[in-house]
């Protein structure tokens, strides 16, 4: 089919394309809302700036396809092929791209608001400045998993997405914003996470093993059995956090906040914490064997039943402190 007649017959009211073979077709600016394009050929198509809101395009071929700009408000993208796509500045707000393929996209700038992502392949997708406000990237029952190892999110707006059980393995996350984005269970082993907001965040069963997460703010972060093994942790911000039972063996700590947080029966092994801010800190039942608090703010904190007998606290602040036996310490 060739495109003139494609807008003839839509013009004509006919919106029932499916299976129409449109490969490398030039659809530039087209109106197409709420045109019927299941199992359509669409590789290499030009559809930048084209009009596909409500557009039904189920398991259709965008392989290469140019969609900078194209609007795909509540559009069925099911199990579509976008690999290698530039939708560079699409708006895909309300979209339902549900085990659709997005590895290798262009998503730069792409508004993805509100958009169920639920079992998306993103691997190596570039995310940068993407918006995924209230998207769904929630892995269920193994039915849906959100697979972006390596993507780019770097200063992207993820704030309140579920991406509990995603996949952001080796991603590029700096700068973004994931504001009280629910990251439970998700695997970030070896992300790049500096400077990035997850503040009110919940990574409760999350996997940060040697990930980078120096500057970034967990203030008010829920990491309960977190595992942070490894992890660059300078300079974090954790006031208020929740990290009981989580694991930092031989984490970096260095010059963290960790005032007022939680972290109880938290493993601190070989973790670095010197000059971190530990006041009024709860470290009850704590592992800190050969733990290094060298001039660490510790005051006001209650280390009751912690092991500190292999721990290193030159210059440490323990004014106030509850000690192991239940002292206080002067």
């Amino acid at each position: 089919m060739n495109v003139d007649e494609l807008l003839e017959r839509y013009a004509a009211g006919e919106i029932d394309f499916s299976g129409a073979n449109l490969k490398g077709a030039n659809l530039f600016a087209a109106d197409l809302i709420s045109i019927i394009l299941i199992h359509a050929d669409l590789q290499g198509a030009n559809l930048i700036f084209a009009y596909l809101n409500r557009a039904q395009l189920y398991k259709a071929n965008l392989i290469k396809a140019k969609l900078c700009g194209a609007n795909f408000t509540q559009a069925d993208l099911r199990v579509a092929q976008l690999h290698d796509a530039d939708l560079h500045g699409a708006v895909l707000q309300g979209a339902d791209l549900r085990s659709a393929d997005l590895s290798l996209a262009n998503l730069l700038d792409a508004n993805l608001l509100d958009t169920d992502l639920r079992n998306v392949n993103l691997t190596g997708a570039n995310l940068t400045g993407v918006c995924l406000r209230g998207a769904n990237l929630r892995q269920e029952k193994n039915n849906y998993f959100v697979n972006l190892c390596g993507a780019t999110l770097f200063n992207a707006d993820v704030r309140g997405a579920n991406l509990a059980g995603a996949n952001l393995s080796r991603a590029d996350l700096r700068y973004a914003n994931f504001n009280e984005v629910n990251l439970r269970g998700a695997d970030l082993r070896y992300a790049d996470l500096s400077n990035a907001d997850f503040s009110h965040a919940l990574l409760n069963d999350a996997n940060l093993d040697g990930a980078k997460l120096n500057g970034a703010n967990l203030s008010n972060a829920r990491c309960e059995r977190a595992s942070m093994i490894d992890t660059d942790l300078t300079d974090v911000n954790f006031s208020g956090a929740a990290i009981t039972d989580g694991k930092l063996n031989r984490a970096n700590l260095t010059g963290a906040n960790l005032s007022k947080a939680s972290l109880n029966r938290i493993d601190l092994s070989r973790a670095n914490l010197s000059y971190a801010d530990l006041s009024d800190a709860y470290l009850i039942d704590a592992f800190v064997a050969k733990t290094n608090f060298t001039n660490a703010n510790l005051s006001n904190a209650n280390l009751v039943r912690a092991e500190l007998s292999s721990a290193t606290l030159t210059n440490a602040n323990l004014k106030g402190a509850t000690m192991p036996d239940g002292s206080t310490s002067n």
